[in-house]
Protein backbone atom coordinates (compact mmCIF):
# COMPACT_ATOMS: atom_id res chain seq x y z
CA UNK A 1 0.00 0.00 0.00
CA UNK A 2 2.49 2.30 1.01
CA UNK A 3 4.13 2.23 -2.87
CA UNK A 4 1.10 2.62 -4.27
CA UNK A 5 0.81 5.89 -1.85
CA UNK A 6 4.38 7.21 -1.94
CA UNK A 7 5.78 9.28 -5.23
CA UNK A 8 8.25 7.52 -6.76
CA UNK A 9 11.65 8.27 -5.12
CA UNK A 10 10.33 9.25 -1.92
CA UNK A 11 10.27 6.80 1.36
CA UNK A 12 7.45 4.19 1.06
CA UNK A 13 8.27 3.95 -2.60
CA UNK A 14 10.24 0.68 -3.03
CA UNK A 15 8.39 -2.63 -3.09
CA UNK A 16 8.94 -4.98 -0.08
CA UNK A 17 10.02 -1.95 2.04
CA UNK A 18 8.65 -2.21 5.65
CA UNK A 19 7.40 0.88 7.69
CA UNK A 20 8.79 0.94 11.36
CA UNK A 21 6.13 -1.24 12.90
CA UNK A 22 4.02 1.04 15.63
CA UNK A 23 3.06 0.77 18.93
CA UNK A 24 0.05 -1.07 18.26
CA UNK A 25 1.99 -3.28 15.70
CA UNK A 26 3.95 -4.52 18.84
CA UNK A 27 0.92 -4.61 21.17
CA UNK A 28 -1.75 -5.89 19.48
CA UNK A 29 0.45 -9.59 19.35
CA UNK A 30 1.55 -9.73 22.69
CA UNK A 31 -1.97 -8.99 23.37
CA UNK A 32 -2.90 -12.58 21.49
CA UNK A 33 -0.09 -14.04 22.70
CA UNK A 34 -2.19 -13.46 26.03
CA UNK A 35 -5.21 -15.52 25.37
CA UNK A 36 -6.96 -12.78 24.66
CA UNK A 37 -9.89 -12.38 22.10
CA UNK A 38 -9.87 -9.33 18.86
CA UNK A 39 -13.11 -8.02 21.25
CA UNK A 40 -11.36 -7.95 24.76
CA UNK A 41 -7.78 -6.40 22.82
CA UNK A 42 -10.71 -4.16 21.54
CA UNK A 43 -11.99 -3.01 24.99
CA UNK A 44 -8.00 -3.12 26.49
CA UNK A 45 -6.96 -0.39 24.00
CA UNK A 46 -10.31 1.49 22.95
CA UNK A 47 -10.69 -0.09 19.73
CA UNK A 48 -14.03 -1.29 18.23
CA UNK A 49 -13.32 -5.15 17.28
CA UNK A 50 -13.36 -4.53 13.61
CA UNK A 51 -10.49 -2.14 13.78
CA UNK A 52 -8.23 -4.51 15.96
CA UNK A 53 -9.13 -7.06 12.86
CA UNK A 54 -7.82 -4.57 10.45
CA UNK A 55 -4.76 -3.85 12.68
CA UNK A 56 -3.93 -7.32 12.85
CA UNK A 57 -4.54 -8.06 8.98
CA UNK A 58 -2.40 -4.88 8.47
CA UNK A 59 0.34 -6.20 10.45
CA UNK A 60 0.31 -9.80 8.46
CA UNK A 61 0.39 -7.87 5.12
CA UNK A 62 3.30 -6.22 6.29
CA UNK A 63 5.00 -9.36 7.31
CA UNK A 64 4.09 -10.96 3.77
CA UNK A 65 1.87 -13.56 5.89
CA UNK A 66 -1.28 -14.65 4.22
CA UNK A 67 -4.02 -15.22 6.77
CA UNK A 68 -5.99 -18.74 7.02
CA UNK A 69 -9.21 -18.73 4.76
CA UNK A 70 -12.07 -21.11 5.71
CA UNK A 71 -10.91 -23.97 3.67
CA UNK A 72 -7.79 -24.06 5.63
CA UNK A 73 -8.76 -23.78 9.27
Amino acid sequence: MSSLRAPSGQPGSEVGQLDAPTVRDRLIPDLIGAGLTNRRIGRRIHLSEKTVKNHISRLLAKLGVAPLSHEDA
